[in-house]
């Protein structure tokens, strides 16, 4: 049994936990005997986000998944990361759920090449998301507050009163 948050998330519209949250969520973690697990597929932008480097960022967690596919430059993959305990638990509860895959080599191969520049990767992910929130806030009919984007998810609404006031016809 444990915690499982993760960071950044899709229905948050990307908005990164702060380290002060993942700590207290680990204080909770540790009175209770149990592992905080960190689903990280986007935690490289949330850390890329926060200013922090990932050990910083994501250290207090027992373990951690880790997505090379999003914003990472590989078709698939992913990382886990922890003690090999967790890591050997974690393979073997994936592997019941149906999780894992043959032949992975070459795919491999693209991680590592990711990781050799993750951070500019990472950085020119968030900033596009960025300036797109900037771009798609000045259409008529759009709510969006860009301000508030972090990372390199972006979400917003659409105002059907505003469009047809435009002349357009949704």
């Amino acid at each position: 049994m444990g915690i499982s948050i993760e960071t950044s998330h899709a229905h948050t519209g990307g908005r990164v936990l702060r380290p002060e949250y993942i700590k207290k969520v680990k204080k909770i973690a540790k009175k209770h005997k149990v592992m905080l697990h960190i689903d990280g597929a986007r935690s490289w932008n949330a850390a890329v986000a926060s200013g922090l480097d990932m050990k910083t960022y994501l250290g207090d967690a027992d373990l951690i998944s880790v997505c090379m596919s999003k914003g990472m430059g590989t078709p698939v993959g992913s990382f886990i990361v922890g003690s090999e305990k967790n890591i050997a638990r974690a393979k073997t509860l994936r592997k019941m759920l149906g999780g894992g895959m043959r032949q992975t080599g070459i795919l491999s191969a693209a991680g590592l090449v990711a990781l050799e520049d993750w951070e500019t990767k990472i950085r020119r992910d968030n900033d596009n998301c960025t300036w797109m929130a900037h771009e798609i806030a000045t259409l008529p009919g759009v709510i969006l507050q860009p301000e508030l984007n972090e990372t390199n998810i972006l979400r917003f609404c659409m105002d059907k009163h505003a469009f047809k006031k435009a002349g357009i016809k949704d």
